[in-house]
Formats: C-alpha cells, structure tokens, sequence
C-alpha cells in the first residue's frame, strides 16, 4: 500500500467515523475518529480481529467502569482501581488491543461524572463506530494478484536461466559461476518480495483463503537453495569430468521441461539414469578422478532432491 493510499484511507475513515456519530447526536464525537485511526491495519483479517478485540474489551471496561464508579466514586484512585483490573484481565483474554482506546472512553464517564446508561452506550457506539468504519475502509484493498503473476513468472524465468547457465559451464567445462551466483542472489530477492505480497494478499481474503501462491513460493524458495548447493559443488568439479556432458544435457532437459504444472516424473527418471550410469562407468584410478565422481554423486543428488520438491508439491496440490 502506497503512503497516498494509506494517508486516504485513515483520512476518510476519520471523517466518516466523525460524521456518523455526529449524526447519532453523540458526545465526544472525535474519539470515533481517532478509534478510526487505530483500527486500521495493513490487512483486513487483522482489521477484523482488533475490531473484534475492542469491541469486546469496550463491554469489559464499561462494566468494570460502572462497578468502580459506582462504589469509589469519580475520581484518580477510582481511575487506578480500573487500570488495575482492566489491564491483566485484558491481557489474560487476548484483547489488550482495546486498552488504549477503552481507557479513553473510560476518562469521559470521569468528565460527565455519570455511568448512567445513556453514557455507556455512548461509549459502545463510538467503539463500534470506530472500528466499523475501518472495516469499511478496509474493504477497498488493492488486489496485488497482477504483481504476484508477475513475480512468479519472473522467478520461474530466472531458475531457468539458472539451470541454462550451470549446463552451459559444465559443457565448456569452466568454474566462472559469479554470473551465476548473481541471478541467484537476483532469484532469493525476488521471492522475498513475493512471499510478503503473497501474506498480504492470502490476509487480505476474508471469506475464500487459496494458499496455493504461497506454498508454490515456499517450493520455489526450497529449490533454490539446491541450486545454491548445486552451485558450491560445481565450482569443485575437476573442468574435464567424463560426466559432465550428461549431466549439462540433462540440465538442458530440465529447462525445457520447466513449467509450473510440470511432475517432474520424466526428469526424475532421467536423474535415476544418470545414477546409475555414474555408477556404472570405469572405476576412479586415482584420488582426483575419485573426488570427482563423488562431487558429482552429491550434486546429482542434490538437483535429484531439486525435482523431488517439485514433484512433492504437485502431488500435496493434486490431493487437496
């Protein structure tokens, strides 16, 4: 949300709070407004949740208000007896959100000397004044579904170019990965800023929640850390490896096969291949071509664990 949307809202949940309880023939008609003010939040799950906590907090303190002041009196102990009860009865139900604003409406039973019921239910309506009319404002949120499409296909292009980098360096058989490295450092910001928009946009639905942007993220996020590990291994593999080729074409393979709805079974397949193929080539003659073998098992096994999460979330998708 820009700082022009946020100004706008706030500004006309005010007004609109101050208005309507100026209309009802209320009494300190600002206190509305202001209650506006704290109620709004960046998502209206959590709009919806402090509403419910004020509210609630709002009958607790008019109650307590109207059993102190009825026996101490109006006065600063009276005021100090409340604080002392209100406070860790609050926090104790959860609904410490209300606190501020309660005590404030407490303070005006004080000002009026009165608990009749004319005040209470003053006091209620400006609450639910308040934070209805946040709800309300808080009904217009712009969507961020675009942004987030957007990203997502952004990541998934990048990943792409990532796996087209590591089979192009190991055909040519070179340790230059800092192009590398940078799109994968490209790749983790990107997602970092789709995994807040996905948050707030998975908050921001009240009635219908689809987790599916976020768990595909969190995939995406798990994958790129295999090719972070993909990528630490490549820079130790000796440049001439008589597997190397196999593996790049599989890389190749793997980049074409690339889509969202993709099992992922067939690159699977292609990998259990390839392991049995390292497997079954000439023994190591010596310590060096021993170290090789072994770095590209464990990198195999880690682009294998790669393909396993994709496949693992298109299963987990499928059943639900």
């Amino acid at each position: 949300m820009t700082l022009f949307e946020r100004t706008l809202k706030m500004v006309s949940a005010t007004v609109i709070a101050i208005v309507v309880a100026t209309l009802l023939n209320l009494s300190n008609v600002y206190a509305a407004g202001i209650i506006a003010i704290l109620s709004l939040l960046d998502t209206r799950t959590d709009t919806i949740k402090i509403a419910q906590s004020r509210l609630t907090a709002t009958v607790l303190s008019i109650i307590l208000a109207w059993v102190i002041f009825s026996v101490f009196g109006f006065s600063i102990l009276s005021f100090t007896v409340f604080l002392t009860i209100f406070i860790p009865i609050s926090y104790r139900l959860g609904i410490q959100a209300g606190i501020a604003p309660c005590s404030v409406l407490v303070t005006h039973f004080i000002a009026a000397n009165s608990v009749a019921l004319p005040m209470m239910t003053n006091a209620l309506l400006l609450m639910f004044i308040g934070t209805s009319s946040a709800l309300l404002l808080n009904t217009w949120m712009s969507s961020q579904t675009n942004q987030l499409l957007q990203l997502k296909s952004e990541i998934d292009e990048e990943i792409k170019l990532v796996l087209c980098l590591m089979a192009e360096t190991l055909s040519k058989g070179s340790h230059d990965i800092n192009g590398i490295q940078q799109h994968i450092r490209k790749l983790k910001q990107a997602i970092n800023v789709a995994h807040r928009l996905a948050l707030r946009e998975y908050d921001n639905a009240v009635f219908q929640k689809d987790d599916y942007l976020l768990e595909y993220l969190y995939m995406r996020e798990n994958q790129v850390s295999n090719l972070v590990n993909m990528l630490e291994i490549m820079r130790n593999i000796p440049l001439a490896v008589q597997q190397s080729q196999q593996l790049a074409t599989l890389l190749y393979e793997t980049v074409n096969q690339f889509d969202e709805h993709n099992t992922g079974i067939e690159l699977l397949e292609g990998i259990a291949t390839l392991f049995r193929y390292v497997r079954q080539s000439t023994l190591p003659q010596s310590r060096i071509e021993f170290e090789a073998r072994a770095l590209l098992y464990t990198f195999l096994m880690e682009f294998n664990r790669m393909i396993e999460i994709k496949h693992d979330f298109y299963l987990i998708r499928k059943n639900k």
